[in-house]
């Protein structure tokens, strides 16, 4: 399917949702380090590398290829449930959200 278009009134729906997944990854950082037990330093650098990866996904949702960095946000905190296992959950809730907004912003569109 082709991507929405830049003026459709879902994709700051899907910005903002982008900056909460990078809240989320954020606050899987402690949850690695408590929780599961892995080192400081392997827990801050995949969180924050997915935490870029979604605010950077976030301020380019507009362009064409911003759908590319919004899948590779999604596949980046899938990666993290490898981690700490919670993220299987929270990656497949905002996959499923993605999803959502993609529909919604098409049947905007045919309006």
């Amino acid at each position: 399917m082709r991507p929405l278009a830049p003026t459709n009134p879902m994709l700051g729906v899907l910005a903002a949702m982008m900056a909460f997944l990078a809240i989320t990854d954020g606050l899987a950082i402690p949850a690695m380090i408590q929780v599961t037990g892995l080192s400081v330093w392997t827990s801050v650098g995949a969180g924050l590398a997915a935490m870029l990866v979604a605010f950077a996904a976030a301020g380019v949702v507009r362009r064409p290829w911003g759908w590319v960095l919004v899948v590779v946000a999604l596949a980046a905190a899938l990666a993290l449930g490898f981690l700490t296992d919670m993220m299987f959950v929270m990656a497949g809730i905002f996959t499923l959200l993605v999803v959502i907004v993609f529909i919604l912003g098409h049947r905007l569109e045919s309006r």
